[in-house]
């Protein structure tokens, strides 16, 4: 994990940080150990190519706070399914099946030579 301490001094309200991230979102800020801790106001600013960046207070911390700036990144996944719905096992086995049974007639036309045939009665249906 990419972490980047300081003890603050009550004076400065720009922390540097250099480590890669994806989005505004995966640089957290802790705050006395406390993660999103929401008595000091405070901004991210990227550098343009997303390599590091400044966190920026709009009032300094108060002297000799513990600030630790590191990188979280959250992993999620978009599914795109209807999750009321169950999955029917049965049906996508069934359908592997057929697929399965496809590209073996296919690969068995191919090394019979019988491409063309199956090439004409498809444009003829």
């Amino acid at each position: 994990m990419y972490k980047i301490s300081y003890i603050t001094d009550g004076q400065t309200t720009e922390y540097a940080f250099v480590f890669p991230f994806f989005q505004i979102a995966d640089v957290r800020v802790a705050i006395n150990d406390i993660v999103d801790n929401y008595a000091y106001n405070f901004s991210v600013v990227p550098n343009e190519d997303f390599s590091g960046g400044n966190i920026v207070f709009d009032i300094a911390p108060d002297p000799d706070t513990k600030l630790d700036i590191f990188r979280q990144i959250s992993l999620s996944r978009t599914i795109d399914h209807q999750s009321t719905q169950p999955l029917d096992m049965e049906h996508l086995k069934q359908i592997a099946q057929v697929l399965i049974l496809l590209l073996f007639v296919l690969m068995k036309s191919i090394r019979n030579g019988s491409m063309m045939r199956w090439f004409l009665i498809g444009i003829m249906k």
